[in-house]
């Protein structure tokens, strides 16, 4: 079961400074999205769609659904996106300082011309996330994780403690009390 939370503001309602700085916030998110799937290893995988402004995890989760959750995790693309910017123009500093503004050459004003369009980027960046995040649609394809018997169970099987038909009557035994415990909750 997937939950999706919607958008708070349609790309309709944006002016044409918030559609350019819309367009460097989606870039920010895709960028921690894939800075994200880096750390979380297995158990999600997140996808971020440009051109829908769509957020997805999928995998296993401990809260699947849990809207606060996943306004929590919007706020998070855009602290991060922010922090990145931040960092970008860090690197745009230290760069500027090496820079002599008294020599005369192609690399200074070719720096300086680069110093004013990455400080645009950074600064468009930083703005950005907070409307990319206003419009994101978030969804969420987590299930619980299953719990650990069954994979006991399929440890079982790869041991060959096991053979076929025992393991898929444990297995469907065990994924039915699964099935019927989280219904009980539900109701």
């Amino acid at each position: 079961m997937s939950t999706v939370i919607e958008r708070q503001k349609e790309a309709d309602d944006y002016n044409t400074a918030d559609k350019v700085l819309d367009m460097w916030g989606r870039g920010s998110f895709w960028i921690v999205t894939q800075i994200i799937n880096i750390g979380v290893g297995e158990d999600q995988h997140w996808r971020y769609r440009i051109k829908e402004n769509r957020l997805s995890v999928s995998g296993e989760s401990e809260n699947p659904g849990d809207v606060a959750a996943l306004n929590r995790t919007i706020g998070l693309f855009a602290t991060i996106g922010t922090l990145l910017a931040m960092v970008c123009a860090h690197f745009v500093l230290l760069f500027a300082n090496g820079l002599d503004p008294a020599s005369a050459g192609m690399l200074a004003t070719v720096g300086h011309l680069g110093l004013i369009a990455s400080g645009t980027v950074i600064v468009g960046m930083a703005c950005g996330t907070t409307i990319t995040a206003l419009g994101c649609e978030l969804v969420d394809h987590t299930t619980e994780p299953l719990p650990d018997d069954v994979d006991e169970l399929s440890e079982q099987f790869t041991n060959g403690d096991l053979d076929q038909h025992e393991f898929e009557a444990q297995l469907e035994d065990r994924l039915t009390e699964v099935d019927l415990s989280g219904t009980s909750e539900s109701d």
